[in-house]
């Protein structure tokens, strides 16, 4: 039999969790489960509210643990059948049944259901007597994380009236919609969906645009490299002892120095590194007596792909 793998985001509703557990002991399946290392609370103050046009909380929360959770439970990677279907986004409809994701290392995705339409769906479910969140009965077409900017509106009304913990989110937009003198329009209206607001949402924004600045700290390189967790993650590129720096790619340190001050501990690049040469401790270190400088860790990576929408940290904190 197949294992079960889920992510516990720390951003689920309730019933999803009960839901998962009931599924794996009903039909006697191993739950591989991993909670997110990084979580939501603990980023969104670094990265601002997620968004349609930016979802850094798939990354850091679900993908980074999955890579994980893939290289602790399965040395030659999965396989793994995913519930997805075409007619949920724009996106899963160019993406095809079967795919590979460059934030997950060591995993194969097929979609086996993925030109099904919802009754598809539930005429299935309903013929094999199948459990379900029980959120379906409240309404909701798709049920995910509870924070998710694809939520509607009417879904996002939904959560406020029955889920109590919703404020705890609502004052995370209060905070940022102060922070950059937006009104309350903005939240009202659900514009915090979207990073870049829709042509056609335009016009209800009046005279509140949503202004998006980062505030960017310019350091020489070689201020860059005499801070320690930079200078560590250099490994990743070269013999740290025995490179002059004038030689290395100045775009790559940016990158570098981003990364080492600004990890979340997602775990993305650990699932990268095949030589167990990556470990946390304040943030991501590389152990110089393992690496072998191939530089695999550094490709798709949280806070240097998706800048901070409230500011980049001071370099020099």
């Amino acid at each position: 039999d197949p294992d079960l793998m889920f992510i516990d985001t720390g951003i689920e509703l309730p019933e999803t969790l009960d839901n998962v557990r009931r599924v794996a002991q009903k039909h006697e399946l191993t739950l591989n489960k991993r909670e997110a290392r990084s979580g939501y609370w603990k980023n969104v103050d670094y990265f601002g509210p997620s968004a349609r046009d930016y979802r850094w909380c798939c990354k850091t929360c679900k993908l980074g643990p999955t890579s994980l959770l893939i290289e602790e439970n399965y040395d030659d990677g999965v396989l793994s059948f995913i519930g997805q279907r075409r007619y949920e986004s724009h996106q899963r409809m160019n993406q095809g049944s079967t795919w590979d994701n460059p934030w997950v290392p060591g995993q194969v995705s097929a979609s086996p259901i993925q030109d099904w339409t919802a009754l598809h769906v539930w005429l299935y479910l309903f013929s094999k007597d199948a459990d379900w969140n029980e959120w379906y009965e409240k309404g909701f077409e798709r049920i995910g994380c509870w924070v998710c900017p694809a939520s509607d509106l009417a879904e996002l009304d939904k959560l406020k009236e029955e889920f109590q913990e919703y404020e705890r989110f609502e004052e995370v937009l209060e905070g940022y919609a102060k922070m950059k003198g937006l009104s309350e329009r903005w939240i009202e209206l659900g514009l915090w969906r979207w990073l870049d607001i829709p042509e056609n949402m335009e016009e209800l924004l009046e005279e509140d645009p949503e202004v998006v600045e980062y505030l960017q700290v310019e350091k020489s390189i070689e201020d860059m490299l005499e801070h320690e967790r930079t200078r560590n993650l250099l490994n990743a590129l070269c013999d740290v002892e025995d490179t002059l720096f004038e030689e290395l790619d100045r775009d790559e340190i940016v990158r570098l120095h981003k990364k080492a001050l600004n990890c979340v501990e997602c775990g993305v690049c650990v699932g990268r590194c095949e030589r167990d040469a990556l470990f946390f401790e304040d943030g991501i270190k590389i152990d110089p007596d393992k690496c072998v400088h191939c530089g695999k860790c550094l490709g798709k990576c949280p806070v240097v792909h998706f800048n901070s929408r409230v500011l980049f940290r001071q370099l020099d904190e």
